[in-house]
């Protein structure tokens, strides 16, 4: 059924704290769903949003693969993976699954004490709560009209 589809991946919405060494505790809720052998390697990376993105190392390791068809001798394409690459960050879980947020990874997205990671989908994102707060309120006003843009014209019976 079409719903298999939408019942993998990430779900859910999770508020954390940082603490003052700036180590973000990943939330029960997340790390139940992260696959088995992640071994509490993960990836950061700015999102294309103002947000972090948080990877598995298979999933990031998938997402190189797809970068990797880019025509370096495109100078766009060479920008782009420049600016994508710039503020990538290998971290590891610590035995409280505590995750060191660097202060240059925090200031990219105005991180401060507080967090909402977010899951859907394959993705897991890593936004400061102010910024997602006021960015969620307006989806949540348009959310009608999204869904009638993006998801009107859909058979969903195939």
């Amino acid at each position: 059924s079409h719903f298999s589809l939408i019942m993998t991946g990430y779900t859910g919405q999770y508020d954390c704290k940082i603490d003052v060494k700036g180590r973000l505790k990943l939330p029960a809720g997340i790390l139940r769903q992260l696959p088995e052998g992640h071994e509490g390697k993960l990836v950061i990376n700015k999102g294309l949003d103002n947000n972090l993105d948080l990877y598995t190392l298979p999933a990031w390791e998938k997402v190189t693969e797809k970068l990797e068809k880019l025509n370096k001798f495109n100078s766009k394409h060479r920008d782009f993976l420049r600016a994508y690459y710039r503020n990538v960050v290998h971290v590891e879980l610590d035995s409280s699954d505590r995750m060191l947020i660097s202060k240059k990874t925090a200031d990219l997205i105005g991180l401060k004490d507080e967090a909402v990671i977010i899951g859907y989908g394959s993705n897991i994102e890593i936004w400061s709560k102010d910024e997602y707060e006021s960015k969620i309120n307006v989806e949540i006003d348009n959310f009608s009209d999204m869904a009638d843009d993006i998801l009107g014209n859909i058979n969903w019976n195939e």
